[in-house]
């Protein structure tokens, strides 16, 4: 069987095609497709095989359906069902999808929209079909809310339908009763700090990345300076803060405590001097520079959140960012650096704020 799709691939590498083939050896191998920022995976019908893509996802729904009866079809969409517009969904991407005989043919059937949500996925139904073989097609420029994210390619369903295919409901098992979750509460002996800061605070405090004011206080609301961020990320990497013995910045001098740390940071590209020599280490830092710092930390040092952006509509304060911190507080949102209502980007950031924002986006694990 090896020595067979060795010598098919060999094939289609001299005819050109390798690049524009991809065979699934099962249903297991089905996932999220897409090139535009934006990907799709079909959760019902689950059983999903991919042929071929060839500037077009061509995939296989497995079992036949029903004929002369309602089909309904269920999708996640990545990159979008975090901050899903069903709204806009229906106005825009719904009418990109369609039921044909096949792909290049006319369009037979326009789905309907049954339901969508973050949990569920959406739900589209097709009118009931007579027996045959079809394809649903999603088109290219589908995405759910960021208009900056599309699938890229044309995502392709082939299935059958037969008047002997019944729909099986799945098979409900009655789950126990669960006990309620008794909240995780750790103890702090700082009394300065937030219950729901406590967790990310101790955490850093026991690695030895976070030092307290004293035994009893953290100084959880003293503001952050760009200095103390990057002293926390260099303690979080453990980089040797002794091969850094001189400063190369004007406002920084050779023995103030954050030194090698920003030099290590400047040298990363975490941070960026202000030119004349400054770097600004005693420069009190807002939400959303965090954010763009903490950001290229992710990147750098490629973190599993490092990619991904969500979109600000939500937040009543968006107009607030400034656009050069626009694409970072997106990710900042994304990773769940920013929750609730507002992103209240000029605000400036707490000792026990950074905390959060470190654990959060992974920088403890380094």
């Amino acid at each position: 069987m090896k020595r067979t799709r060795k010598t098919l691939l060999s094939l289609l590498c001299a005819v050109g095609l390798l690049l524009s083939l991809t065979v699934a050896a099962s249903a297991a191998d089905y996932d999220f497709q897409g090139t535009g920022g934006q990907t799709l995976k079909l959760t019902a019908p689950a059983a999903v095989t991919v042929e071929s893509t060839e500037g077009v996802y061509r995939n296989t729904i497995t079992d036949p359906l029903p004929a002369g009866q309602e089909l309904t079809f269920t999708f996640q969409l990545s990159a979008g069902m975090n901050n899903y517009d069903a709204a806009l969904f229906q106005e825009k991407s719904l009418p990109l999808i369609a039921v044909k005989e096949s792909y290049e043919g006319e369009n037979l059937h326009s789905p309907t929209y049954v339901s969508g949500s973050k949990e569920a996925g959406i739900t589209i139904a097709v009118p009931a079909l007579e027996e045959g073989s079809y394809v649903l097609v999603f088109g290219a420029g589908i995405q759910a809310n960021n208009p900056d994210k599309t699938l890229g390619q044309d995502i392709v369903f082939q299935f059958t339908v037969s008047a002997d295919s019944q729909v099986t409901p799945p098979e409900t098992t009655e789950e126990p009763e669960q006990p309620e979750e008794t909240p995780v509460t750790v103890e702090c002996p700082y009394t300065d700090v937030s219950p729901e800061a406590a967790p990310a605070v101790m955490e850093l405090v026991e690695k030895g990345y976070l030092t307290p004011d004293s035994d009893t206080l953290l100084g959880a609301d003293k503001p952050v300076t760009r200095g103390e961020l990057v002293t926390l990320m260099g303690r979080c990497r453990d980089i040797n803060a002794g091969k850094y013995t001189a400063s190369s910045f004007a406002d920084l001098t050779d023995d103030d405590p954050a030194m090698p740390y920003v030099e290590w940071a400047a040298g990363k590209g975490l941070i960026n001097g202000y030119g004349a020599g400054l770097v600004g280490p005693q420069d009190q830092l807002n939400r959303e520079q965090a954010a763009c710092i903490l950001a290229r930390y992710a990147t750098v040092f490629e973190l599993e959140n490092a990619s991904g952006k969500e979109s600000l509509g939500g937040f009543a304060d968006k107009d607030q960012v400034s656009p050069w911190a626009k694409e970072s507080v997106q990710w900042a949102v994304a990773a769940g650096l920013f929750t609730g209502d507002t992103l209240n980007p000029q605000a400036v950031v707490t000792r026990q704020e950074m905390a959060v924002m470190m654990t959060a986006v992974g920088l403890a694990e380094g």
